[in-house]
């Protein structure tokens, strides 16, 4: 069997079953849902493609431009995933629905991960290995003005998982 995406509306009246958005011989996973919006990895094979889904009138459509992304998030129209870039790191990728835009959140050619983004508003986070590589640090970075913050200065180890909403951002340490 593939994993498919299930969808489940609490104002449904008591007894409904789940509805089945996403099926067929790939498999979809990771699934993550903002309004009318659900982003998911549809894998094929050892390779995953970011798709999103739209409630409204029921379409998918594949958004990713290569085929090794995965972490989707999505907050209103704005949309981050993780991607394995040409020199083999990882990359914070940012798209945006209405625009139909998509771009790296760091300059290419540089020798760092960037794992596990979060979207809430006009912030996103992640995990980074830039300056303690292999331990890796959290970032945010504010669409609005185009700043980034490292947030983990001056602590031993890893830092992991970060998860926002709204101003406030927690991790794993």
């Amino acid at each position: 069997g593939n994993w498919d995406i299930f969808y489940y509306n609490l104002t449904w009246a008591h007894g409904t079953p789940p509805q089945q958005l996403i099926s067929g011989v790939e498999n979809q996973k990771n699934p993550a849902i903002s309004g009318n919006y659900i982003v998911f990895e549809n894998w094929s094979g050892f390779s995953s493609k970011i798709y999103l889904y739209n409630l409204s009138n029921s379409t998918s459509v594949r958004i990713s431009p290569s085929a090794e992304e995965v972490n989707p998030a999505i907050d209103g129209m704005n949309i981050v995933w993780q991607n394995l870039s040409p020199t083999g790191y990882k990359r914070i990728i940012l798209y945006n629905v209405t625009t139909g835009e998509t771009r790296k959140m760091s300059p290419s050619g540089l020798s760092f991960d960037q794992t596990n983004p979060k979207i809430s508003g006009n912030y996103i986070v992640w995990e980074d290995t830039r300056i303690r590589n292999p331990y890796s640090d959290i970032y945010v970075y504010d669409l609005s003005d185009g700043s980034e913050q490292l947030l983990t200065t001056g602590s031993l180890g890893g830092k992991f998982m970060p998860a926002m909403y709204g101003n406030r951002i927690v991790w794993e340490d």
